[in-house]
């Protein structure tokens, strides 16, 4: 697995909502997986790192134990932030819980009426709605088009106005290489205004404390990745991205 999918589940990038929990459930599943069958020894050290970072005690215990109980502590904190009862769920209820209200909450902010629709049926609205106001930011023709022409159409031209706004040349590029230059600048950028010390760190590293101490902050000041665009600069691209 690369690094990047591990960094969405350890800071709760799964839970964010932008992407409506799609993506991010494809990636939490594969996380899963991993856990299962023990193969995360090589993340050990972000894992101890992000442990700490939740309060979680890491003496005597293995990886994949603090993997679990990373994953655990984090859904709480998600419930709670958005008013979830947690007494007496295991992890697998909260994340249920959390991604449906991350739809809802969506749902609201887009106008898509959530009466009588299953989470699934209304992911797949919210997730159409929001391309399709995307579309029209950027000037996109929607009329006609299939929505998975018009979210790459659209992812295209948010990676290509975001590159151009930070100076990053897009010039003999893939599309992939770009988002992962971008992703990389907004973050330093994020944590540098959050008063984060970057010297010495990771990117990985920043994109954990960011998500993890300063979620709040960096939403209430719509910084990377709370900026609007997360769901098209992350998108596909962190699966193979260079890192």
């Amino acid at each position: 697995m690369k690094k990047w999918s591990l960094v969405f589940f350890i800071t709760g990038l799964l839970f964010l909502g932008t992407s409506l929990g799609l993506s991010e459930t494809k990636a939490e599943e594969k996380l899963t997986e991993e856990i299962r069958k023990g193969d995360i020894s090589r993340h050990k050290e972000l894992i101890e790192k992000s442990a700490e970072e939740l309060g979680v005690d890491i003496k005597g215990k293995d990886t994949k134990t603090l993997a679990r109980e990373i994953r655990a502590a984090y859904l709480k904190k998600r419930a709670e932030e958005l008013g979830i009862n947690t007494e007496g769920k295991d992890a697998d209820t909260l994340a249920k819980e959390v991604r449906e209200a991350n739809i809802k909450n969506k749902a609201k902010e887009l106008g898509v009426s959530i009466e009588g629709k299953g989470i699934d049926e209304l992911a797949k609205e919210v997730k159409e709605a929001h391309i399709k106001q995307k579309a029209k930011e950027f000037g996109i023709e929607t009329e006609g088009k299939d929505i998975r022409i018009l979210a790459a159409e659209v992812k295209e031209a948010s990676i290509k106005a975001a590159a151009k706004e930070l100076g990053i040349t897009v010039e003999g590029k893939e599309l992939r290489v770009v988002a992962h230059e971008i992703r990389e600048k907004k973050i330093r950028q994020t944590a540098e205004k959050l008063g984060i010390n970057t010297a010495g760190k990771s990117i990985h590293e920043l994109m954990g404390e960011i998500m993890i101490n300063h979620r709040e902050d960096a939403k209430e000041q719509k910084l990377f990745p709370f900026d609007g665009d997360m769901h098209f600069m992350w998108g596909e691209h962190h699966k193979s991205s260079p890192d």
